[in-house]
């Protein structure tokens, strides 16, 4: 059935590896924007991150979110969620708002503890407020406290939330919306840490240097230049929004970042007045796993929920044998 697409890819072989294999050759001087640096500084660090898995039974969805910080050799702060999401619906976008609520609520702990370490996120602070996509909130995020937030792993699957009525998912939606930015609004006021994503779409730093018709990514862009261990001067600040949401959640820099010889490109982002990359990238290249900071590359496999995983908990719950309506997929 896919013979016709194989003929068409040898047919426009070159037309199609074109739109790729001209952007090989970039008219860019690395040295106006990139500053190499061999400086690592050993201090310590905590990384946190968060692994999700769901699985359908019977028209259910049963979620499981793993958040956790790790640093000094111990797991330091977790949230989890284990439960059959009420009401069932909408269980992509709403279990990624559970993972960025846990993750979140993790870093929140971490700095209601007063914690020292600098504290680092895997992901995006743009990415975890802008997806997923979702239209204008009805919700205002002023209604919402913070005390109440941070007593349950999620507040609309908590007893104590009436706000919408039984199976509404819409409602219950777009309350985790706005228990999401109003977390990350409280992260960014306390500019107490540092997102670090190994991914992007965001292509400023192409379109300053290469004009806006350059289909690419800053990440790739830089792959093709290949530079030395060192960092980006940072671009910025930008304003991080969310539609309906007043004032917007965040204000960001961004810099890139390689931590050894042709390692990852990584995107950082902090809050404006918070870090120098001066300092900021001997820390991140002090205690480093295959150019990846040390303790965000030991969390992200600690807080990971296979589907072996899943499987488990729903031997302990008894429910393995339930059908999922997944069956003739696998």
């Amino acid at each position: 059935m896919l013979d016709k697409v194989f003929g068409e890819v040898i047919t426009r072989k070159e037309e199609i590896r074109s739109k790729i294999s001209k952007r090989e050759n970039l008219d860019v001087e690395l040295d106006k924007f990139w500053n190499v640096s061999d400086e690592a500084r050993p201090e310590e660090h905590i990384g946190v991150d968060a692994g999700r898995n769901h699985w359908p039974i019977r028209g259910n969805i049963l979620a499981v979110v793993n958040a956790g910080a790790m640093g000094r050799g111990e797991l330091l702060a977790q949230r989890i969620f284990v439960d059959f999401i009420i009401p069932p619906g909408h269980p992509e976008v709403r279990i990624t708002n559970f993972d960025v609520i846990l993750k979140t609520k993790v870093v929140l702990d971490l700095l209601n503890r007063g914690v020292e370490d600098l504290i680092l996120v895997d992901g995006s602070f743009e990415s975890d407020v802008s997806k997923p996509r979702w239209g204008k909130l009805s919700f205002s995020l002023d209604g919402l406290d913070l005390d109440d937030l941070l007593s349950v792993p999620i507040y609309s699957q908590s007893g104590d939330f009436d706000l919408c009525g039984v199976g509404n998912k819409e409602c219950y939606t777009e309350f985790e919306f706005a228990e999401k930015l109003f977390l990350l609004r409280e992260v960014a006021r306390r500019k107490g840490c540092v997102y670090i994503s190994k991914t992007t779409v965001d292509n400023r730093l192409v379109r300053e240097l290469l004009g806006g018709d350059m289909y690419m990514s800053d990440i790739s862009m830089l792959y093709i230049l290949n530079p030395p261990p060192g960092y980006s001067d940072p671009r910025g600040p930008h304003r991080v929004d969310f539609p309906g949401v007043q004032g917007g959640i965040g204000d960001i820099m961004v810099s890139y970042v390689r931590l050894r010889p042709r390692g990852p490109i990584l995107r950082v982002e902090y809050p404006p007045g918070s870090w120098r990359m001066e300092e900021l990238f001997p820390i991140l290249r002090g205690r480093h796993m295959d150019g990846y900071p040390y303790w965000l590359a030991r969390v992200d496999k600690d807080v990971r929920v296979t589907k072996a995983d899943l499987d488990r908990v729903m031997k302990l719950l008894g429910v393995e044998h339930l059908p999922s309506g997944r069956e003739m997929l696998l």
